[in-house]
């Protein structure tokens, strides 16, 4: 699993690189300028990322949280316990 995690942050460059040459492209077809490009480069930003998250979070269950203890008061005015 962690493979995949690791195909997707070696891609990050090369897909970035892809993007940026199509808006290249487009920008000499006069479709879309450089800018107002940079949506696009925030979007594919965002898929890569939300992938990464989404193959990390499917490798490794998260530790459990600990157990909160609800019989102290939380800190108050600056006083420690």
């Amino acid at each position: 699993m962690m493979d995949r995690y690791y195909f997707l942050r070696r891609i990050r460059g090369p897909i970035l690189l892809l993007t940026f040459g199509v808006t290249a492209i487009l920008n000499q077809w006069h479709i879309l300028s450089f800018g107002r490009s940079w949506p696009l480069y925030l979007i594919v930003l965002g898929l890569l990322g939300l992938a990464e998250r989404f193959t990390l979070a499917e490798s490794a269950a998260l530790p459990p949280r600990p157990p909160v203890d609800v019989s102290q008061p939380p800190y108050q005015n600056g006083e420690s316990r």
